[in-house]
Formats: structure tokens, C-alpha cells, sequence
């Protein structure tokens, strides 16, 4: 007998906020009534959810296609081409002149939060930022922001919600999510 899903309890079990386990599990009843594969599948995720999915967000992607019962094989190969609101957007163009200026914004202060998180001098203190890093990172995800907002200006709205995330990742003071999630 096949468990009841309840968004609440699996909100609570994987410390995920409720609204995504709507958005994840929306995602892939919509993905497997139209037979995605993997590529497509994830697109369709990512969309739902506005961002790249991040920590155990893939945790409840693989329940809710348990759940459902849906087991696609991976790859764009041989899958169906998205329909509705799984169908892929156009494309942005990465020459766009507010991408650029995006992109070089975010990999200085992807570059900045990665040296801050990884500096020397945080060791003694048992994984914490001294105030001096701690700023450096506020700062960055500041920066990330302003990075997201010309991102979405681009049409690049994927990637513009994952930046606004990774900076309320730093924000929050997770340096341990913010290390893996780039």
C-alpha cells in the first residue's frame, strides 16, 4: 500500500519550506503525465521551483517521483518534447549585455565567498567567519542580488532565482550549504 503524501509532513521531514514541496511535487506529477526523461524532467523542476534545486530539495524530487511511481531514464535522448508549462522557454542569450555584466558580477562575488569561506583565518574558530570574512560575505550577497536582477532583465530567470538563493544561503550564515551550492 502506497503512503499518503502530505506536503506538511515532508516539509518537516527534510527541512525543506512547504511551498517548494508543492512546487517539486506539482512539478513532477506534471512531468510524468507528459513522459519526461531526465534532462527534460529537470528543466521542469527548476522551472517549478524557480531556481536549481539545492540540498534536500532533491531528497523530495526523488520521494515525489517514488510516490508517483514515475522512473524515467536519464538523458534528453529519445524523451518527449516539453508541452504547457513544462515547455522550455526561449533562450536567453548569454552575449546579452546585462548577462555579461550579470555574470561578471556573480563570479567576483562567487570568488569573494569562496575565499572568505575558506580563508585561513577561520579555522581557529570552529567553522564560524570572523567579523571581517562575515562582512566580506554580506557584502557578496549583496552583490549576487544586484547580479540576479540583471539576470532577470536577460530572461534568465533560472538563474536568477538560484543566485538570489545562494545570497539568502549566505545571508543566514549556512557556510556549509553555501560551500557546496555553487
Amino acid at each position: 500500500m502506497a503512503r499518503r503524501w502530505v506536503h506538511k509532513d515532508v516539509a518537516r521531514r527534510y527541512f525543506v519550506p512547504e511551498a517548494v514541496v508543492r512546487r517539486i511535487y506539482a512539478a513532477v506529477q506534471t512531468a510524468k503525465k507528459q513522459g519526461l526523461h531526465g534532462g527534460h524532467y529537470a528543466d521542469c523542476v527548476e522551472r517549478h521551483v524557480g531556481r536549481k534545486l539545492v540540498g534536500n530539495e532533491f531528497s523530495v524530487s526523488a520521494e515525489a517521483k517514488e510516490h508517483l511511481g514515475y522512473s524515467p531514464p536519464g538523458g534528453y535522448s529519445g524523451s518527449p518534447e516539453p508541452k504547457g508549462i513544462c515547455k522550455s522557454p526561449p533562450r536567453w542569450s548569454a552575449d546579452h549585455p546585462k548577462a555579461r555584466t550579470a555574470s561578471e558580477i556573480a563570479s567576483t562575488a562567487n570568488a569573494v565567498i569562496k575565499l572568505a569561506i575558506q580563508s585561513e583565518s577561520n579555522r581557529p574558530y570552529g567553522g564560524r567567519l570572523d567579523p571581517k570574512d562575515r562582512d566580506l560575505v554580506l557584502h557578496a550577497a549583496d552583490e549576487l542580488d544586484v547580479a540576479a536582477d540583471l539576470y532577470e532583465e536577460a530572461r534568465a530567470k533560472v538563474r536568477a532565482g538560484t543566485l538570489r538563493e545562494r545570497a539568502e544561503i549566505a545571508r543566514r550564515g549556512n557556510y556549509m550549504m553555501l560551500a557546496h551550492y555553487d
